[in-house]
Order: C-alpha cells, then structure tokens, then sequence
C-alpha cells in the first residue's frame, strides 16, 4: 500500500528547500516529488505547483468569504454566479483542488446558500451544480444538513431541471460511500423515487433516477465491512419494479434511455420474486423486442443480455425465456458484436444461466449456435473475465448433456480451455475441460502430513 502525506507536510518540504538550500520555487517543488516518489508516497491527493496552490486558495477563500453572507447572496447577481463558476472551476481539476476547497469549507458555505434558497425552483441549480464538482470522488463531505436539502427538493421541487442536478449530486454522494447510501434510505427515498417515475415529466430526467437506483444498491465502499445494498434494492424494487417495466415498454425505441432503466432494473432484481414480477409486467417481451428493434447498438444488446442473466435465476422465468425465443437472439446479438468483449462476456454469462441444471436449454442453445458463440468468444478474446465465463459456460452446457461434448471438441476447446489466464480462471477451466471428458490435472492443494491430530 502507497504512503500518503499531507498537503501540510508537502507544503512544509517545498518551503524548507527554498529557505534552507537556496532553492527557486519550480526547483524546491520537483526536489520534493522527486524525494517523496522515491520513498513510494502517493502524491495524488497534492497540488503539487506552489504557484498554482496558491493561486487556487486566493480565488476560493474570495468566493467563500462572499458566499458566507447568506442573507445578502442574490442568486440573480452576476457575481454570484461568477463565485460559482471560480469554485467549480478548480474543482474540477482534479481531487487535491477539492480537498483543498473542503478545507476552506466550500461545502458549508454552498449548503447553507441551498438551504437558504430551496424553494427557487430553477435558480438553485448552479449550486447543485457546484456542489457535484465539489463532492465527485470526495462524497466524505456530506452531512446531515446535505441529505436534508436534496431530500427536500427531491420531495417537493417540480422544475426538472432542479429535479437532475439534485438527483445528479445524489448519484455523486452514494458512490463509494457507504453511510451516505444508508442516510438517504432512511429518508425513504425509495418511495420518492417511485413518486418521481410517476412525474408527467420524468422523461427530462429518468436517466438520473436510473442512475440513483444504482448506485444505492452498489457494495463498493472497502471501508465498511457490512453493506446493506440487498436490502436497499429490496426497498426500491418492491416500490418501482412494475414502473419502471412500463416505463420500459414506453421508451423501448428510446435508444438512449433504455440501457439505463434496464441498467436500473438489474441491479433491484435480487429475489427470485422479483423475476417473476418483472416477467408477469411484461417485462420478457420489452427486453426481447428490444434485442430485435436494435441489434447494432452494443450497449443496448450488453444491457439486455445482461438483463436476461439476472432473469435466468428464477428455473420459470428461465423456462419463459427460451420459449419466448432469447436463445437465437442472443446468440445473434454475440455473433454481429463478436469483437465486443462486453458483448462476449453477457452473452456467455446468459448461456451459462440458461444452460444451468437444464439439458433441454442447452440442447437448444447448441442448436441454435451456442457452441461456435462460446469458441469465438475464446479466440477473440484473452481477457480473464470472458474467458472465464466462457468456461463457466461450457461446463453448465455439457454438465448434464454429455452427448453436446463433441460439438466443442470439435472446434478444438480442450486447446484453448488449456491456453487461458491461469490467474484470472483456471478454476473455471478445470472444470469445463472435466465436464468434456478431457484429459485434466486435478491438483490437491492440500493433502495433510499423515498425523493424528491431538487436542
């Protein structure tokens, strides 16, 4: 793991170069980089041009200092506007000028201004606005002042523009952060969001609310040990599923929100319940009409292959699928988008749901070209991730229908299930190459040393 240091720290090097050794500033400033990335610092975190660090802190503390006079801010004054401009003008350079702007308490100032100004629909936008290039990546800042406002103007504002950077800022502040998905759940913004897709408007900004489910229901925040992202896709599933599978239906020929409702829909179906609502609202018949509608744009097909995977995991739901004909069509989707390695990936991960405790799927699935999608897939790519889920698909094919075993063999499997990653999924080689008969080394990692063991 990387040191870090403080800009504090960095700051205190840079100076004592100039006074002690007589350095310019430009020469004292590379000696630093220089020593701190010999002894394996991470600097990502600093400004590391004193010039420019100095400039930034000037221009900030100025804006900060007027905004600080809340009762006196006029958000039709052109300075106002012009402060808001400064800050996210240096927010977004990157990460160290966001740390340094929290430090000067930019958050504070910028969320009482909100607070100040929560019923001016339209106008309160630039803040919103300014508060995302704030807090992108540095989400830490948010407290309970914050959750407030957004909630509050989630809940009541009606100009859609507010609507989206509101919902914008609260994507930003739940990635990565943990505590800050849990504070917005026990706000209920599950039954907000499903008053929002009821909105006569929401098409203005069904794309942000797409992107809040998600990331309410991500586990990525290495901090916390505990994730309560199951239960938060629970809370919003049970609120917005059949929504958002009309919504689905309404916009299926919308090819730039479709991927983000069916990006949204997968990450909330968590229970076997679940695919069976999806597919009693209709919902089997949108993601196959739009595999159909749409068979060039790849990120239309990977969502919908990706989808179809999720859906897979109910045996009903699963059977439904391939009565309503997704093998041939997803089969085509990989083999126009073959060069796609996100195509390749979702279409493997389907089979292999498909194919999974069911002969009859994969007897299907062979026929219809799944052998040759697989092969393709491993030729083409040496990725550890397609490769693996290629192998995860053979073995799921083959595993209970022995006589599919020459139809990959023939193509000349064993040699490329022994060419993969060994690092990324030799497991999941292992066992395709077993499954086909093939002759496989089966290690024991650990075979004892023969002695009785006393307590």
């Amino acid at each position: 793991m990387a040191l870090v240091i403080s800009q504090e720290s960095y700051d205190q090097v840079v100076r004592e170069n100039v006074e002690d050794l007589d350095m310019s500033l430009e020469e004292a400033a590379q000696d630093a980089i220089q020593q701190f990335t010999a002894q394996g610092v991470d600097l990502g975190n600093i400004i590391t041009d004193p010039t420019m660090r100095k400039e930034a802190e000037e221009e900030l503390k100025g804006c900060i200092t007027r905004l600080s006079d809340v009762e006196n801010v006029d958000l039709q004054d052109d300075k106002f506007g012009t402060d808001l401009q400064t800050i996210r003008k240096w927010c977004d350079k990157g990460v160290p000028f966001r740390l340094l702007a929290g430090k000067l308490k930019a958050y504070n100032t910028l969320i009482n201004v909100l607070h100040q100004h929560l019923d001016v629909d339209g106008k309160n936008v630039p803040i919103l606005k300014t508060l995302n290039s704030l807090m992108t990546g540095y989400p830490d800042l948010l407290d309970d002042a914050g959750v407030e406002a957004l909630v509050s103007i989630i809940s009541t504002s009606r100009n859609v523009d507010t609507l989206a950077a509101a919902l914008r800022m609260i994507q930003t502040c739940c990635l990565k952060h943990e505590k800050n998905r849990q504070k917005f759940a026990n706000k209920e913004i599950h039954d907000i969001i499903h008053s929002l897709l009821e909105h006569p408007d929401c098409s203005c900004f069904l794309i942000e609310i797409c992107e809040v489910i998600k990331a309410l229901t991500l586990d990525d925040d290495i901090r916390e040990q505990i994730s309560r992202a199951h239960e938060h896709a629970r809370l919003l599933a049970v609120n917005n599923l059949c929504k958002l599978c009309e919504l689905l239906g309404i916009y299926k020929n919308d090819t730039d929100i479709v991927p983000y409702i069916l990006g949204a829909l997968s990450s909330i179906v968590v229970r076997n319940e679940f695919c069976e609502k999806v597919d009693q609202a209709g919902g089997i018949i949108h993601i196959l009409d739009i595999l159909a509608a749409h068979p060039d744009i790849e990120r239309v097909n990977a969502q919908c292959l990706r989808m179809i995977k999720v859906l897979a995991g109910n045996d009903d739901v699963k059977s439904h699928l391939m009565h309503s004909g997704a093998s041939p069509l997803l089969l085509a989707a990989m083999s126009r988008h073959k060069g796609s390695s996100l195509i390749s990936s979702a279409g493997c991960s389907c089979i292999a749901a498909l194919a999974l405790r069911s002969p009859e799927n994969a007897q299907i699935l062979v026929d219809n070209g799944a052998a040759d999608a697989i092969i393709d897939a491993l030729k083409i790519h040496k990725t550890g991730n397609v490769q693996r889920v290629a192998s995860l698909a053979i073995r799921n094919v083959v595993s209970r229908n022995k006589q599919l075993c020459s139809a990959f063999i023939s193509l000349g499997v064993e040699d490329l299930l022994n060419s993969v990653d060994k690092a990324a999924c030799w497991d999941e080689a292992k066992a395709a190459l077993r499954d086909l008969g093939c002759k496989v080394k089966l290690d024991e990692p650990f075979k004892g040393k023969g002695i009785k063991l006393e307590n």
